[in-house]
């Protein structure tokens, strides 16, 4: 799982927050770090919206990351 947030951003801590609560592991890319993934993102997604969450290549976006069901 890839979660792509910026900083400052609320619904991307609360996201991380989420996703700890989980116990999920995942790979954070900051996106103002790593510029080259915001096209990625729009073609995607077909915008600019974070957080995104990308798990086996299906991309979540705000509160769809909130209705992931994980079974351990």
């Amino acid at each position: 799982m890839i979660l792509y947030t910026m900083p400052g951003c609320h619904k991307c801590h609360a996201a991380k927050l989420f996703l700890k609560s989980l116990e999920v592991q995942y790979k954070e890319v900051d996106v103002l770090e790593n510029p080259e993934y915001i096209v990625d993102i729009k073609q995607k997604v077909g915008e600019m919206l974070l957080p995104v969450l990308v798990v086996k290549e299906k991309y979540l976006v705000q509160q769809e990351i909130f209705s992931l069901n994980i079974t351990k």
